[in-house]
């Protein structure tokens, strides 16, 4: 990789892990794709990410982190567009919104797209429901409605769904449930009316509802997700003796490993 000042490397991981900045030389390339460029400049606006735009495809960088860098909106995805080869972008905390749709459906090698607390709604959730090779997809803290999540029924490779903060009603949690893939699912602080839905999705392994109205109503359908290794259920209304009964219906909790019950 060759000499420039502009980046810094992170693993990606929770939490990522720095592989070192450009500024000391040059850094050593992992063999594998799950690592992500970071500009140095976090006061970058959409102009200057555009002349940053060669070096990215020069570098033939997997991945590319743009989170908190708040000047940002949705040009400067447009300026991506040569970027063809990204698997891995997080946008979370910029001012990206729903003008940034068309480009990002054009970013179709996209593994893993984070658009946390941006302001994408509806067209965004459209745009990237096509995305072919999706994995990975954290909208929390966005516009998007319940019909954007609905537009991702189709996303058959989508592993990791994050709707914190979101409202996740009837039909949305249907869709959601419909996903073959789906091993992890994040709906803190999200509003939903029950979770009866979810438990034809069986091949859940992790399960985050903490800070929800979730109540001991819940537990006849939890304790069939008997695949859960993870279960966030921090502030919620669950009681001790339904989390009792929960440990006891999924072993899977307990396992070598597992990050277990979290209270």
């Amino acid at each position: 990789m060759g000499r420039t000042n502009r980046f810094q490397f992170w693993l990606n991981g929770d939490p990522p892990k720095s592989l070192g900045t450009t500024a000391n030389g040059d850094v050593e390339r992992p063999a594998h794709d799950r690592w992500m460029a970071r500009p140095l400049d976090r006061q970058l606006e959409d102009e200057q990410l555009t002349a940053l735009v060669p070096a990215i495809v020069e570098g033939d960088f997997p991945g590319l982190s743009l989170s908190g860098f708040r000047r940002l909106t949705s040009g400067a995805v447009e300026a991506l567009a040569p970027c063809t080869r990204l698997r891995h972008l997080d946008l979370s905390g910029t001012k990206v919104d729903d003008g940034a749709a068309p480009a990002l459906a054009a970013l179709d090698n996209l593994a893993t797209l984070t658009l946390a607390g941006t302001r994408v709604g509806l067209e965004t959730a459209r745009a990237v429901a096509r995305l072919p090779k999706l994995e990975a997809l954290d909208l929390g803290w966005t516009r998007v409605p319940e019909a954007g999540i609905v537009e991702l029924a189709g996303c058959s490779s989508l592993t990791s769904l994050r709707l914190c903060g979101l409202s996740v009603r009837a039909d949305a949690m249907k869709v959601i449930a419909s996903l073959p893939a789906l091993r992890s699912l994040d709906l803190q602080e999200a509003r939903f009316d029950d979770l009866s839905a979810l438990s034809a999705c069986t091949q859940l392994e992790s399960l985050s509802i903490g800070y929800t109205s979730v109540d001991d109503d819940a537990v006849e359908g939890l304790a069939k997700l008997t695949g859960l290794r993870t279960l966030m259920v921090r502030a919620t209304r669950l009681t001790d003796a339904a989390l009792d009964r929960l440990s006891r219906a999924l072993p899977a909790l307990g396992a070598k490993n597992a990050a277990g019950l979290q209270r």
